[in-house]
């Protein structure tokens, strides 16, 4: 048995130790080390010693799975903690490969480098049109300008994205509480939702809303929002990001979407629901910590002793090994690519794909889908959190699906809760 350093208030930690691990799952050291060989259970070396620590997430997820076997009531609780499905749906399938809509692979998608809307069309139809390019502008009323204008001005960056998801509220306010029937159909009114958002990215640098013109692209409104030259590697990479973000079967974000769906709500309240879900920093903002660290540091060396010592004290930096991925999240994987195939990038950028690069290699620390973005943010010289906000735009696409799929299956989620009071 390796020798093992027992990290300080293990209950904030993102690791644990081998001994840890085997009280916690009741199990002796050969079973766990066959967890490990089977990709159960994840570890991390620590440089200058051969100690390991072990993913807690992974612990607790087999946890709950033997618990579940107890009945029912147990079932159901680890099924909530990344546990086994409880909703059908035909919307996304989660695969070593990443996210799969419709049946097609979101990274094949993002590198045939076809438009987003084609993208989101395919969530919400089943159709794919690789043609797509742009949609139909439905622009809001002089009300909705009104009413979004105080939001535009000078703000942290950290409370962009709560102000985002006020303005689709505000589309609902201004368009007689409906748009779905203001304007004719629900995916009107969800295109209307990422028009208005996207159109909002100036938030990010000082600038002001701006609307879709007629048969405008997302991409190209993004980068009209943000004042940045219209450059096909720019455009390129907009709509790799917002395809891969897409969708990611019942994330949290999109169950309380479903969850708002089911009561009946209108579409623009169930957006709202699942991206104010979508604002912390366990889910959509897990790259902020990176985008923070690269600021501060000055030299590549400084990055990756940063990273590391995290993890050494079992601090939680969001943007690595993401549960549904033992092997490594592609969806980063497609974003790193293209950073790296981009001509004379920031130095920043450059600091921070090596640093990717050797902490995977080294410490086994995969980079997932939020670090990707900072890569892709920082090698295009786009303005801060635009990748945690592109996070945040694309996934409005799938939260349009998962509201109209929830509508057709027609129940009301409510789950019950154990009283242990």
């Amino acid at each position: 048995m390796e020798k093992e350093e027992s990290p300080t208030d293990i209950g904030k930690q993102s690791y644990l130790t081998a001994k840890e691990v085997i009280g916690i799952l009741d199990i002796k050291p050969q079973t766990l080390y066959a967890y490990v060989s089977r990709g159960w259970v994840r570890t991390i070396g620590q440089q200058g010693t051969r100690v390991k620590l072990y993913v807690r997430e992974d612990v607790e997820k087999l946890q709950a799975r033997s618990q579940a076997r107890a009945g029912h009531g147990p079932n159901a609780a680890a099924a909530l903690r990344w546990g086994e499905p409880v909703i059908n749906s035909a919307i996304t399938e989660l695969t070593p490969f990443g996210p799969r809509y419709r049946g097609m692979l979101a990274t094949e998608l993002a590198r045939m480098e076809c438009a987003f809307e084609a993208t989101a069309d395919l969530l919400w139809s089943g159709l794919w049109n690789e043609k797509t390019a742009s949609w139909p502008s439905n622009r809001p009323g002089l009300e909705f300008i009104r009413l979004a204008r105080p939001y535009f001005q000078k703000t942290s960056v950290d409370l962009i994205q709560g102000r985002l998801a006020i303005l689709v509220q505000f589309l609902s306010e201004t368009q007689e509480g409906n748009p779905e029937f203001a304007l004719g159909s629900m995916l009107a009114a969800g295109r209307q939702i990422i028009h208005v958002v996207a159109g909002a990215f100036g938030m990010l640098c000082g600038k002001p809303l701006v609307l879709a013109n007629s048969d405008e692209a997302v991409a190209d409104l993004l980068m009209r929002a943000m004042d940045l030259s219209a450059e096909d590697r720019i455009r390129r990479g907009l709509n790799a990001a917002l395809t891969l973000a897409a969708d990611h079967e019942l994330a949290v974000p999109t169950f309380t979407t479903r969850v708002a769906a089911s009561t009946g709500a209108n579409l623009n309240a169930c957006v709202m629901t699942g991206l104010v879900t979508f604002d912390g920093p366990l889910t959509g903002n897990r790259g902020n910590g990176i985008e923070e660290l690269v600021l501060i540091c000055k030299t590549k060396a400084d990055l990756k002793e940063n990273v590391l010592r995290a993890y050494k004290q079992g601090r939680q930096l969001g943007g690595f090994n993401h549960p549904m991925y033992p092997a490594g999240d592609v969806r980063a994987q497609v974003l790193i690519e293209y950073a790296r195939s981009l001509p004379a990038i920031p130095a920043n950028a450059h600091a921070l794909l090596e640093t990717l690069e050797e902490v995977a290699r080294d410490c086994h620390l995969m980079p997932s889908f939020p670090a990707g973005l900072v890569a892709l943010q920082l090698a295009l010289g786009l303005p801060p959190r635009c990748g945690s906000t592109l996070f945040f735009l694309g996934r409005i696409a799938g939260l349009v699906a998962h509201v109209q799929e929830q509508r057709m299956a027609a129940f009301l989620i409510r789950p019950r809760a154990r009283y242990v009071g």
